[in-house]
């Protein structure tokens, strides 16, 4: 619920620099203007609602970047009980 990175992929960990490392970190602490941008609710809805967000054209900025574009995809991941618990960005 706190939408903290489990797994991060190299790519994905550049985004914001090598340092520090964003397992064990949330998306609102790493991504907060995305997240009152409504990035964050839209995660949560992957995860309530098991369906996936297809992000077109998300524009926030990102650490000393002012501006920011986004496209892709962001995928409910079941438990093995079948619960969705988790999204994968």
């Amino acid at each position: 619920p706190e939408l903290r990175f489990t797994l991060v992929n190299p790519a994905y960990q550049a985004i914001v620099g090598p340092e520090p490392p964003l397992v064990g970190r949330t998306y609102p602490e790493v991504f907060p203007e995305a997240v009152a941008l409504g990035a964050g609710a839209e995660l949560r809805k992957v995860i309530a609602t098991g369906r996936p967000w297809r992000v077109r054209d998300f524009k926030t900025p990102v650490g000393d970047r002012a501006e920011t574009w986004w496209e892709g995809e962001v995928l409910p991941l079941p438990d093995e009980t079948g619960r969705v618990t988790s999204a994968l960005i």
